[in-house]
């Protein structure tokens, strides 16, 4: 009799047993995450589709929005929270930016891919002279590995370089030359403003292929055994 009570109790509890099993199969186990470093990487980029185009229009606007932006506090904060990380050394190595002694920023702009390749797009500043950046491409393999890197947009004081990538990766760089308005001599460069464009020069880059500066970054971060002897990243050699 007992027996037959204890039975009788424990019917509940074999039941919530029973349905807490057929939710949660064992059968279902997640795969284990693995991290991918190259993926963390991109996943500071934009994700975009190609073609892609950053217009003429588009970098006139960044530049007359950057000098007429009088707090100085806030662009250095803003500058701060867009840095571009890369501690495992996917961009290719500039051995000018690590030898200029005005702080160089990267930031990140975009990402696309296509079905060999992917693409990201991250613009140069230095100091604080946000009105004036370059756009660098660089295009890696599935893997990681960087293949190529062009500068395909820029903004200084006297040019501006517009562009246009297409589906095979191939940048139409149209260059104008920036015409200002007349201001008085006391003005500074934020109470500027642009008059327009002239056309200048054309050109057409394979970003998939190497440019003749791409040897000397060696696409990859500069090692200290790289290094001759007794020289330090940044240094210049005297002769």
């Amino acid at each position: 009799m007992k027996k037959t009570i204890l039975l009788f109790a424990a019917l509940p509890t074999i039941g919530l047993l029973a349905a807490f099993s057929l939710r949660n199969p064992v059968s279902e186990k997640k795969a284990p995450r693995t991290d991918d470093p190259f993926q963390t990487f991109l996943a500071q980029f934009k994700p975009t589709t190609l073609p892609y185009t950053i217009s003429p229009k588009q970098l006139q606007e960044r530049m007359t929005n950057a000098m007429n932006t009088q707090d100085i506090k806030s662009l250095k904060r803003s500058k701060g929270s867009s840095r571009l990380n890369d501690p495992e050394g996917f961009l290719p190595f500039n051995r000018m930016e690590m030898m200029s002694r005005v702080p160089t920023f990267h930031e990140p702009e975009a990402q696309m891919a296509t079905a060999d390749h992917h693409l990201v797009i991250y613009t140069v500043s230095r100091g604080f002279s946000r009105p004036y950046k370059s756009y660098v491409a660089v295009v890696f393999d599935k893997q990681g590995t960087a293949l190529a890197t062009h500068t395909i947009a820029e903004t200084s004081y006297d040019y501006l370089s517009a562009v246009s990538v297409d589906h095979n990766l191939q940048a139409a760089v149209q260059t104008y030359r920036i015409n200002w308005k007349d201001t008085d001599e006391d003005n500074t460069d934020r109470e500027r403003a642009i008059a327009g464009l002239t056309p200048e020069t054309a050109k057409v880059l394979d970003l998939t292929q190497p440019d003749e500066n791409d040897m000397d970054r060696k696409l990859r971060p500069a090692k200290k055994h790289e290094l001759p002897a007794g020289a330090s990243i940044g240094s210049v050699e005297r002769h």
